[in-house]
């Protein structure tokens, strides 16, 4: 990053500064840095630039673990008991109260952090916008209310996040994650996810996942990996971060050799051991924060905008390096000098912290950690209403509401200006939602809408949601909700006759799971039975609509064979071009089930206006009924 500061002038320099409309919801402020100079000379000389690193540090070392696993104990004291931290990616604890507050409350001391993983653990591509923001935006209120801590990064259920066939899903997710303010993503696919995601340039840490195995880690694949992630220069560049991954699932002897690995890498002199919210904190306002330098005499005075750290989500302090002469004096920052380098260090304004106690709205309009705190939320027509009462004896101050209302509406997070509430007062504020998108998928499933309220009292930072999920248009069909799955198909099963529009089906139904978790482009069903070493058989995904007239539609999937209408479709590079008529229109797409765990045919419709309506295909006793 190149910053330049010129003397005598106040001028606003960075590198990739966001414009609040690009990342809404990053609330900044400003500090101050005075230094003092033997010259005037010297004083204009005088350069400030953000540390890729704090410390003069050459890489960032973390851990990342999924899921809500009781041996995360054993993880947990694996690494710090050799002073190495990580960050646990939880889900919905649900009724089990082995992995509820107290779990959140071990795994977060001694330096580690907490973060996204999902409510349900869902395949994130499968489901429609309003799911996927669900899924995000509410483990992150339920679970920062469980730990009193803030939930800034995320990791993807089954490392799964996108779809060749559909590149608007990754786009969506996207937009869903940075709706909840995630800033940083650990994941396997290193240095390519931030373009892809639609997240403005330099906001979306990420980090070399070192993989060695879950259960027995290998030695050598570990040395291999880390090999690899410290030669890979280009990379450490963009993210100078690698991290051990990425289920506690280990063996008594595979403990050990974690144990043994993690004592390999620990007290490396010019390594940051950081969890991953400080590391994602850390490099958002590296890149992100704003200087500002003026020249009064002997005096080189810095306005520094950088971010609060409730919307970071950790509150590292941010590191610059200064050349020039050695200032005299320097005042609202610490100068550190070491092998002939200076650099300041810029830990956060006291006044601006992370908040100390998180609570969640529950249905009767209270707080369960905010006895004197009232409240409620409602949608009317396209406006949100939110109400506050204070009904204590303390005035809450730099109040800060933030409704986050995911993808489907343009704005997706609105920020109104801090307010004191004073005691025995409300406060309302509506919200006028923005403009929503037109496509089919953004009205699927069930809105969601979160207000998050933060607020000091008694000179603690606090925080509250309210969060408000609608019903979903049951008018609404799409072919996820509407497609059917049969199988096994016997060999003399006549599929051009199951491919007509209207024909009963007699063969059996595979029942989907968690059907209305489905997006529109998605078949999901299960094979009965536990067993993984099965006999493969064949399963017919049966889908009917109505077209807006005739013509062509595109239809992608891996699938084995498309029978339409009576007649076998042709696969070109594209995928399957077919002929659709006007009325009813069955498309019945043939493929291999031969694992007992869900599989899914997607189908995507680019021309997502040729399709009128979908329709539910019949069995034989449905159709005599």
């Amino acid at each position: 990053m190149k910053l330049r500061l010129w003397a005598a002038a106040l001028l606003s320099v960075a590198a990739g500064t966001i414009p609040a409309a690009d990342f809404p919801g990053m609330r900044s402020y400003l500090q101050t840095v005075k230094l003092r100079y033997a010259t005037e000379a010297e004083a204009e000389k005088a350069e400030l630039r953000p540390m890729a690193l704090p410390n003069w540090y050459r890489i960032a070392f973390s851990g990342r673990w999924d899921d809500n696993a009781l041996n995360h104990y054993r993880t947990h004291a694996a690494m710090t008991d050799n002073r190495i931290k990580g960050t646990f990616y939880l889900t919905d604890p649900g009724r089990n109260k082995k992995v509820g507050a107290e779990f959140c409350r071990k795994l977060l001391e001694k330096g580690c952090s907490l973060g996204i993983h999902t409510l349900s653990h869902p395949f994130l591509p499968t489901l429609n916008p309003n799911e996927q923001f669900y899924e995000i935006m509410h483990l992150r209120a339920i679970r920062e209310a469980d730990s009193d801590s803030v939930f800034s990064t995320m990791v993807y259920p089954y490392c799964s996040f996108g779809s060749r066939f559909e590149p608007e899903i990754i786009l969506d997710l996207g937009k869903a994650m940075r709706s909840t303010g995630v800033i940083g993503a650990p994941t396997v696919r290193y240095n390519k996810q931030e373009k892809a995601f639609g997240y403005p340039e330099e906001t979306l840490a990420e980090s070399y996942l070192l993989r060695p195995g879950d259960r027995d880690p290998n030695p050598e694949t570990f040395h291999k990996q880390l090999s690899s992630a410290l030669n890979n220069g280009k990379a450490l560049e963009q993210n100078p971060c690698i991290s051990i991954s990425m289920h506690s699932w280990h063996t008594e002897e595979g403990l050990n050799t974690l144990r043994k690995l993690l004592r390999e890498v620990a007290d490396c002199p010019d390594w940051w051991y950081c969890n991953q919210n400080e590391y994602a904190a850390y490099r958002f306002e590296f890149h992100q924060t704003k200087v500002t330098k003026k020249v009064e005499g002997k005096e080189a005075l810095f306005t520094i905008e950088r971010f609060e750290p409730a919307t970071l989500g950790a509150d590292p302090a941010l590191w610059f390096s200064l050349a020039g002469a050695k200032p005299q004096a320097v005042e609202g920052a610490v100068l550190k000098v070491a092998a002939g380098r200076m650099a300041l260090e810029l830990p956060h304004d006291a006044a601006y912290r992370l908040p100390e106690t998180i609570s969640l709205l529950k249905k009767d309009g209270t707080f369960d950690k905010f006895p004197y705190l009232t409240g409620s939320m409602e949608k009317t027509g396209e406006t949100i209403a939110v109400k506050l009462v204070n009904k204590g004896d303390v005035p809450m101050t730099r109040l800060t509401l933030t409704l986050r209302c995911g993808a489907a509406y343009t704005p997706d997070v609105q920020v109104r200006k801090p307010v004191e509430l004073a005691p025995g007062k409300s406060i309302e504020t509506k919200f006028q939602l923005g403009t929503m998108r037109s496509e089919l998928r953004y009205r699927l499933g069930k809105p969601y809408f979160v207000v998050e309220a933060d607020f000091l009292r008694d000179g603690k930072a606090c925080r509250v949601f309210l969060p408000l999920r609608l019903e979903a248009d049951s008018s609404l069909r799409c072919i996820g909700t509407t497609a059917r799955a049969f199988g096994p198909l016997p060999e003399t099963v006549d599929l051009p006759a199951l491919s007509r529009p209207g024909a009963a089906i007699d063969l059996p139904e595979i029942t989907a799971k968690d059907r209305e978790k489905n997006a529109e482009n998605v078949i999901a069903f299960r094979r009965p039975g536990k067993q993984y070493q099965l006999p493969p058989y064949r399963v017919a995904s049966v889908v009917e609509f109505e077209p807006v007239s005739a013509g062509k539609i595109l239809f992608q999937g891996d699938v084995a064979e498309l029978w339409v209408n009576g007649e076998k479709a042709v696969k070109n590079k594209s995928g399957w071009l077919i002929p659709v008529r006007e009325g009813k229109n069955r498309v019945v797409a043939v493929s291999t089930e031969n694992r007992g765990q869900i599989r899914l045919a997607r189908w995507l419709v680019p021309e997502a206006g040729k399709v009128r309506s979908w329709l539910v295909p019949e069995t034989e006793k449905e159709a005599a009924k």
